[in-house]
């Protein structure tokens, strides 16, 4: 093929536009319309598939990685490890029930930080949902 003809199929093809950049007032204004999705589907693990880590550390989630609430080796069952004192704390204070409290993980995560400063927290029907 000719340079001319690719020069000329290559200048009739359409050019592909690109994507506008999301200004930071649409990114927020997108997280207001959609903050559930954003923050909140991470914790919801702590009901629907609480993370183990390989050494038996009770994670609750996939973002903590500096704390836990306990080892699957400190109780009886896998089920009353992955529903401790500590696990279910955490879960009134996701929920609104219960006010932030030092030796639970969730305190120093960014997800809970947004979940309750927009007083969003999360319920039963998005658990649910979640499934």
């Amino acid at each position: 093929m000719s340079e001319e003809l690719k020069s000329h199929q290559e200048a009739s093809q359409p050019q592909a536009e690109r994507p506008k950049e999301k200004s930071v007032k649409d990114t927020i204004s997108e997280l207001e319309e959609n903050k559930n999705q954003y923050y909140k589907g991470i914790c919801y693990q702590l009901w629907t598939q609480p993370q183990i880590h390989a050494d038996g550390k009770i994670l609750g989630c996939c973002s903590n990685f500096w704390g836990d609430f306990g080892s699957v080796f400190d109780f009886p069952t896998l089920l009353e490890a992955i529903n401790n004192d500590k696990i279910r704390y955490a879960r009134k204070m996701l929920a609104g029930i219960e006010p932030e409290k030092e030796g639970i993980p969730c305190t120093d995560c960014h997800h809970w930080k947004v979940i309750r400063d927009m007083k969003n927290w999360v319920t039963q029907d998005e658990i649910n949902s979640s499934y």
